[in-house]
């Protein structure tokens, strides 16, 4: 560690410090060998330090990892959301809910199965929408609520709620599965290949095509 800091200061290069939890790393071990350590910093020079002066260092939850991931803010920016009418679009990331099947069952059960296929799919359409807002509402509350809580138990991880931890990162790991999911379809190429969870690139494909359909 010794030498770790000596090179920082022979390159002119300083710890931008943290917010949160101060540890980054744990081995998750439930017994006497458990430990923790900070072993993730965010190091820049005097030049980038004049440019970005207002920027913070944020240790965020690891939900996979065993190490916990860092998050440079460089500035805050208030994004102007609005109100439009947007075309049905079946989300695959639907098809991971428990209760996916009954919401359609129910539309079904309202028409005669011996109607047009366009009439049951219309009712599949009504019921699929009113049924979205409120699951896209609960998903990002259902995130925001599982990081808080992992973040809490991350912060006095011991071997004694190793295994809360394990169980409540899986539960995060399904969430963001589906917000996942949900970001792929919307990107609409070929995330197979170039893609990553939750990536930039991806929002920026999203986004990209919104600007195109209003257009």
């Amino acid at each position: 560690m010794v030498l770790f800091r000596e090179a920082l200061i022979d390159r002119n290069l300083y710890d931008l410090g943290w917010k949160g939890d101060r540890f980054t790393w744990s081995n998750t071990h439930g017994d006497e060998s458990f430990t923790k350590e900070r072993l993730d910093r965010v190091i820049a020079n005097t030049e980038w330090r004049e440019v970005y002066k207002e920027s913070r260092v944020e240790v965020r939850v690891a939900s996979s990892s065993d190490h916990k991931p860092l998050l440079v803010h460089l500035m805050k920016q208030k994004e102007a959301e609005g109100v439009k009418r947007r075309s049905f679009k079946y989300k695959a990331s639907w098809a991971l809910e428990d209760d996916c099947e009954l919401v359609l069952k129910t539309a079904w059960r309202k028409e005669d199965p011996s109607n047009k296929v366009v009439k049951l799919l219309e009712n599949s359409k009504a019921v699929f929408q009113k049924w979205s807002k409120k699951l896209n509402n609960e998903g990002k509350n259902d995130i925001e609520e599982k990081s808080r809580l992992l973040q809490r138990l991350q912060e006095n991880e011991n071997s004694g709620n190793a295994l809360e931890i394990r169980k409540v990162k899986e539960e995060l790991n399904l969430l963001l599965e589906k917000e996942d999911l949900r970001w792929r379809q919307r990107a609409k190429t070929n995330w197979c290949k170039l893609g990553d969870r939750n990536t930039k690139y991806f929002h920026a494909c999203a986004k990209q095509r919104k600007k195109k359909e209003s257009y």
